[in-house]
């Protein structure tokens, strides 16, 4: 098991899964550019190492998680779903009975107590170089500018240590922070993340907020501040017993904080409650610009790192991507968790294009009526999974796997009338569909065989038939259709439309509805500009763009999702958020050099 991030990355290059970029690159735009290419090649590609940084004495190390390998590697050669199984035994232990079951839980309590971190009093590597006041410089950091639109640079891989007022618990959050100046930083915390929790407390009692951020950590205890641990929850424990030996820490030398002895930067400095900033936009996981709002600044007044220090970041932007592949490490450590609450869950899937909140497909061993919308109000009522906006839920026997038998099954399935529950709730912080921020439309789909007590189905095939040319005689905003699975009881039907000029979709509707183009189906409309030929693409764009009780709706047999852009028409009064997109420039000019980088294979990959 990997001690710091320097184990990590002599462990990847041994096992073949890191390059090492000796060419000089620049930290605006380049790097993300190479490493999205990187991240979008077969199965992740690999982990890149920049050491020719301009403007910079460290290296960059990106995509260091971005595969399954690289994650069982991170791991110590365990399996997320094997780290899962064992945390729920862990959890699953019952009262002691016999004194032999009372002595095994002793000894079971004896070894959970290894995972506690260890507190070190003698230099360490993340001291070894200590700058404090006006030696603090951010700028020497090679911190990425991502995206063209980006409000600056970002510091995205960060472990951001905070204490609370009220108990010993000290949260470690992993919280993206944008670079103001040479000692300032604006800390982008959600509404709904425990740090955020944490700062208003200060803010409350009115005290500066000691905080701490760790960059380059050990890989486990990097995934750790990333998990959906409840509050109050340890982060520390919690890479300890994936790791089974404790996380070893070091008091920060400036603020009452611990930090990880073996960091390879540690930020340490305040927050002043009373002060905030314009942070962002910033383009995100969502593969949108995230909009500028306020957040609390952090005051950074000491810098520690290691004398050879490599600075670790990660590249978000449309999936798939590095955090993909940390997202499905928490889908499969968590299921076992998530199975002692909701024991009916045999299985379940995020897939990439939902991008951890939109969408969640869940197979249940059904036993009784109802079953499924129980499981979806239960995951609703669950920790972050309550943010989710789609939860599918389908029989046991179900393979998750594959995605086209998966859609397949569901279409073939579900009854529009009965299958459908709209509700509203919580929403994640980045969903930009609905219109109001953190609050939407949610959709739950019964996808399960009917029981002998249910009553059955009413599905249908019904003839799919040419419909474009009548559309375009009657309307010119279509612009083309696709139509999907079209053997199946319910087609889906995908139209790129013209909107504007007062054709607006609800006058689109009406023409089916009036002259009965489609006798029963899925109809989805999208803008203009997208592309029919990518089902990825197609499936990121619906389910990020739709409120499902605002862009849903049913006539008849034919069900109508608006899966394009919202305006003030709509009842959308934010601003809609643009798709992220490299620089054309930046591109022509990576693609040029990608063979003196030893990395030809890339051309092409990610270009638009």
């Amino acid at each position: 098991m990997c001690e710091n991030l320097q184990e990590f990355v002599a462990l990847l290059e041994r096992n073949n899964e890191l390059i090492r970029v000796k060419v000089s690159v620049n930290p605006y735009l380049e790097i993300t550019e190479i490493t999205e290419r990187m991240a979008k090649s077969p199965g992740g590609g690999k982990a890149l190492l920049f050491e020719k940084v301009q403007g910079s004495d460290f290296s960059v190390l990106t995509n260091a998680f971005g595969s399954k390998k690289r994650l069982f590697l991170a791991f110590g050669g365990q399996t997320p779903d094997e780290i899962g199984k064992r945390l729920a035994q862990l959890l699953r232990r019952r009262p002691p009975e016999t004194l032999l079951e009372k002595w095994q839980m002793l000894k079971a309590a004896r070894g959970v107590n290894q995972f506690i971190p260890r507190k070190k009093t003698k230099r360490v590597p993340c001291q070894e170089i200590v700058l404090k006041e006006n030696e603090v410089d951010l700028y020497r950091l090679p911190i990425l500018h991502c995206w063209p639109k980006d409000a600056g640079p970002f510091i995205t891989l960060p472990l951001v240590f905070t204490k609370s007022l009220s108990s010993p618990w000290t949260n470690v959050g992993m919280y993206r922070l944008q670079v103001f100046d040479k000692n300032t930083l604006g800390m982008h915390w959600h509404i709904h993340k425990d740090g955020a929790h944490i700062f208003s407390e200060y803010e409350k009692a009115g005290k500066l907020m000691e905080v701490a951020v760790a960059i380059g950590c050990d890989p486990v205890l990097t995934y750790a501040a990333t998990s959906p641990l409840m509050p109050g929850m340890d982060e520390f424990f919690l890479a300890g017993f994936i790791r089974r030996k404790p996380v070893k820490i070091v008091p920060a030398t400036g603020v009452n904080l611990f930090v990880p002895a073996e960091a390879e930067f540690i930020l340490e400095g305040y927050i002043d409650p009373k002060e905030s900033r314009l942070e962002g936009p910033f383009g995100d996981h969502t593969g949108y610009y995230t909009p500028a709002d306020y957040y609390p600044v952090f005051h950074v007044k000491t810098i520690t790192h290691r004398r050879k220090a490599i600075y670790a970041t990660t590249v978000v932007g449309r999936p798939p991507m590095e955090d993909c592949y940390l997202g499905y490490a928490t889908e499969r450590i968590f299921l076992p968790l998530i199975q002692l609450l909701l024991p009916e869950i045999k299985d379940y899937r995020f897939p990439w294009e939902g991008v951890f909140h939109n969408l969640v497909i869940v197979a249940i061993n059904k036993t009784y009526p109802g079953q499924a919308a129980k499981v979806m109000h239960g995951l609703w009522g669950l920790g972050q999974l309550s943010h989710t906006k789609i939860i599918c839920v389908v029989d046991g026997e179900t393979d998750l796997n594959d995605s086209v038998s998966l859609m397949k099954r569901i279409l073939s399935s579900i009854d529009l009338e009965e299958d459908l529950y709209f509700t509203k709730g919580n929403l994640d912080a980045l969903d930009h569909a609905a219109n109001w921020p953190c609050f939407g439309g949610k959709l739950g789909i019964d996808a399960t065989e009917r029981l002998t007590t249910e009553p059955p189905r009413k599905n249908k095939n019904v003839k799919v038939e040419s419909c474009l040319d009548k559309l375009s005689l009657m309307d010119n905003c279509f612009r083309e259709v696709k139509v999907l699975f079209s053997d199946l009881p319910l087609a889906v039907y995908l139209f790129r439309v013209k909107k504007g000029e007062g054709k607006e979709l609800h006058k689109m509707r009406e023409v089916f509805w009036e002259k009965g183009i489609i006798k029963k189906g899925i109809v989805v409309f999208l803008d203009e500009e997208v592309n029919l030929a990518d089902a990825s693409y197609l499936l990121w764009k619906i389910l990020g763009n739709i409120d499902p009780i605002r862009d849903i709706s049913l006539k008849g047999n034919v069900l109508f999702v608006d899966a394009t852009k919202k305006t003030s028409f709509n009842g959308y009064l934010r601003s809609w958020p643009e798709e992220v997109q490299g620089d054309p420039v930046v591109s022509r000019r990576v693609e040029a050099k990608l063979a003196e980088m030893s990395i030809p294979y890339l051309s092409g990959i990610g270009v638009k």
